[in-house]
């Protein structure tokens, strides 16, 4: 969310800039429209599917809810997981038998991995 933030407020900075203008009454709508078009759509959005979307992690299992109402659930033992990667901001757990359980923008991607991928070992050993 660092990048939408800073969208945010450079949108927020030309708005005071364009305040103390004096603008024709379309310009002045115009510069509103386009600046309510951007917050929407680079911070709002961002900022809803971030907040939708969240992990639970048990010593048991993982369990991966997306959307408004948590409308997408999938839960998955770690026992029926093989390996637990993260490349690019997407954090993905491969099932077997099973296409992969891929999660993207997860705050802390990489640590929350490593605390998977530590949990697949451990369910591995018993």
């Amino acid at each position: 969310m660092v990048l939408p933030t800073l969208v945010l407020g450079l949108v927020v900075a030309a708005l005071a800039f364009f305040e103390n203008r004096n603008l024709e009454s379309w310009q002045s709508m115009t510069v509103y429209v386009v600046a309510c078009l951007v917050i929407f759509f680079a911070w709002m959005v961002p900022l809803v599917r971030q907040l939708v979307a969240w992990v639970e992690v048990s010593t048991g299992r993982v369990v991966w809810r997306d959307g408004l109402f948590g409308q997408k659930r999938r839960e998955v033992s770690w026992h029926e997981v093989s390996a637990v990667e993260f490349v690019r901001g997407r954090v993905t757990v491969f099932i077997h038998g099973q296409e992969p359980l891929v999660m993207r923008g997860l705050p802390k991607g990489k640590q929350l991995a490593r605390e998977m991928q530590n949990l697949v070992r451990g369910s591995s050993v018993r």
